[in-house]
């Protein structure tokens, strides 16, 4: 049977071996790693290079074209902007002309109405027309304008009386009823007023002279919805043959015609560069940087070959060393240095052993 010592010593050359192998293993685990790292970095280096010079060459496509563009946009954009200032005034100028003997009509008739005012000498104030709306509404319309201002000239003077004499009110028990009747007041002294300025300003005014003026204002508004309705038509007119502007659409035409061609060939531009240009810048780059990447991928290559038998080497060995010498050294001596300490302790133990058997003779035999 092997002694102790004998045991520790094929320990010893096996722990060794083992130690061998994994720093092999270390090595070639690091090794590895650092490869697989770098392999990566010129890889996304690459890929990031051929994307940025895309980019940018794509970006010199757009920014020789673009200037042009929207230099070529803002000229169409001016003379389409000039011939609607143009049809404007065309048909401002036809409305002029179309309405003239209209306005012209309704300048007479203010002065006839103006002159018969005069001579029957009434205030100018029922030349206005905000007279004969507070006081001779003639439609819907004015009557509703009417009764809304009577409302606010009621409700107002009330609000600011309430305010200001706050303290008169809440003395008062039913504050409703006291509000209600003081706008009633107001109300009722405005219909005194109303009726005193309207015998004021209509006081020289026969129904003869009344009825005169009131055919007067509506010959005027008869007119000016003539005047409105011509309006209209002519501006919702789209027709434009009755205008020359075949200068200005043979400008809009030609910059349209050279915004188009730019375009198209902006776009041929950018399809070979998609097609075939892109292609190219991808194939360069590639070439520059594969021969970093080929020598990282061989080198890579080479220590995966046996990468795999070392691993396997590395922790095969330790098991069975495990297996081998647990029982007998125990797992936590199972290391060079341990192995040589557990060694060196026991043969101490036995040299003390001899001395003490050595020294036992000699007094056996005195």
């Amino acid at each position: 049977m092997e002694s102790i010592l004998e045991i520790i010593e094929n320990a010893k050359n096996d722990v060794l071996a083992y130690e061998e192998k994994k720093l092999e293993y270390e090595e070639k685990t690091k090794t590895k790693k650092i490869l697989e790292e770098k392999l990566t970095k010129l890889v996304n280096t690459k890929e990031k290079c051929i994307k940025d010079t895309i980019e940018e060459e794509r970006k010199k496509i757009d920014d020789a074209y673009n200037t042009a563009l929207v230099e070529i946009t803002r000229k169409v954009n001016n003379a389409k902007n000039e011939k609607n200032k143009e049809i404007q005034k065309n048909k401002q100028e036809l409305v002029e002309k179309e309405t003239k003997d209209l306005r012209e009509k309704n300048e007479y008739i203010k002065i006839q109405k103006k002159q018969e005012l005069k001579n029957n000498k009434i205030s100018s104030i029922v030349n206005t027309e905000g007279y004969w709306i507070l006081f001779k509404p003639s439609n819907i319309v004015e009557i509703l304008k009417t009764i809304l201002l009577f409302v606010l000239l009621t409700i107002i003077p009330t609000i600011i009386i309430i305010f200001l004499r706050k303290d008169i009110f809440d003395d008062i028990k039913s504050k409703t009823n006291a509000c209600l009747l003081l706008a009633i007041v107001v109300l009722l002294i405005l219909i005194v007023i109303w009726n005193l300025f309207n015998y004021i300003f209509s006081n020289n005014m026969s129904k003869e002279i009344e009825e005169k003026i009131k055919a007067f204002r509506q010959n005027i508004k008869t007119n000016n919805k003539a005047i409105e309705k011509i309006t209209k038509n002519i501006m919702q007119d789209t027709d434009e043959s009755k205008f020359d502007y075949t200068e200005i659409d043979r400008e809009i035409e030609t910059a349209n015609l050279e915004l188009k061609n730019l375009k198209e060939k902006k776009d041929n531009d950018i399809e070979y560069f998609n097609s075939t240009v892109k292609e190219q810048i991808k194939q360069k780059i590639e070439q520059e940087s594969n021969d970093e990447i080929n020598e990282v991928k061989y080198k890579l290559d080479e220590i995966n070959k046996n990468y795999e038998e070392i691993t396997n080497n590395y922790k095969r060995i330790e098991q069975e060393i495990n297996d081998k010498y647990e029982k007998t050294i125990g797992k936590e001596n199972l290391n060079l240095n341990k192995l040589v300490e557990l060694e060196t302790t026991i043969k101490n133990n036995k040299q003390e052993d001899l001395i003490h058997e050595r020294a036992k003779d000699l007094l056996n035999k005195k």
